[in-house]
């Protein structure tokens, strides 16, 4: 899986994997945690299977910005990345 950053235009810098797919998933990870989480499951899943699995805002390789973070505005960071990575549809897993 490719390593990428999208920068929020408040600072932030939110990192996250991607692999190009069928049928793409987002998996989210919880407080205290990062992309890592998902990695024994993501290993698990058909290779043709399409991934985004970020770091949330504040977490793991992402940086926070000037802004607090707050479920919308994880949220907004996760729907923005969907966007640009044009990804249709996914199916969203959280923890």
């Amino acid at each position: 899986m490719s390593i990428l950053q999208q920068c929020t235009e408040d600072g932030a810098a939110i990192t996250y994997r991607v692999r190009r797919g069928r049928d793409p998933w987002v998996p989210l990870h919880g407080l205290g945690c990062d992309m890592s989480l998902w990695d024994r499951a993501a290993a698990h899943l058909p290779h043709d299977v399409g991934l985004l699995v970020p770091d949330l805002r504040g977490h793991g390789g992402s940086t926070l910005g000037w802004r607090l973070p707050s479920i919308e505005l994880w949220a907004a960071d996760i729907a923005a990345i969907i966007e640009r990575e044009g990804l249709d549809h996914p199916a969203i897993a959280i923890t």
